[in-house]
């Protein structure tokens, strides 16, 4: 059995993978817009692959449910009494701070206005550091989230699905 939601995980970390080449093509003095156009669509396909496979996880468990968060996948696993590693390894990296799925939620978060987590971010205004995107203010302390950051959390985020993909059995 075949599960629709895989080619929709792996389109959408292509397409990141896509902008984030992207982005490092740019020139040095192209206008900021474009940083900032690129830096946030990888951000939000990263967002989007993660919220495609909470659901191929769960029609892998053969759930009817399609969460749209991991506590409504863990919910729905817990109501069908199955318990799955891979959501259980995503919990725990969802509470590992530092980890890339903190960070990415966080800076997904960011992106929110009025949510009490700060202002949305801003991009710095030296395309000549172009590996410094954006600065996210957090309390007194500033967080930069560079394209590099979102690089590394793409590797991470692909190395987690293979490795869970391998060992993932349908039901």
């Amino acid at each position: 059995m075949s599960n629709a939601y895989l080619p929709l995980v792996n389109r959408e970390l292509a397409y990141a993978r896509s902008q984030l080449q992207l982005l490092g093509t740019l020139p040095a003095d192209a206008p900021e817009v474009q940083f900032r156009a690129l830096l946030n669509a990888a951000l939000l396909q990263l967002g989007e692959a993660l919220g495609f496979y909470w659901r191929e996880i769960a029609a892998n468990y053969g759930l009817r449910q399609q969460p749209g968060s991991l506590q409504a996948l863990l919910a729905a696993l817990d109501a069908a009494s199955l318990d799955a590693a891979e959501a259980r390894e995503l919990q725990g990296l969802r509470g590992t701070a530092g980890s890339w799925l903190a960070n990415l939620e966080h800076w997904l978060r960011q992106r929110q206005p009025g949510d009490g987590a700060g202002p949305a971010a801003a991009v710095s205004p030296s395309p000549a550091s172009a590996q410094i995107i954006a600065a996210v203010e957090v309390g007194e302390q500033v967080v930069d989230l560079t394209a590099e950051q979102l690089r590394e959390c793409l590797e991470a985020m692909w190395e987690l699905l293979e490795r869970q993909r391998s060992a993932m059995v349908e039901y």
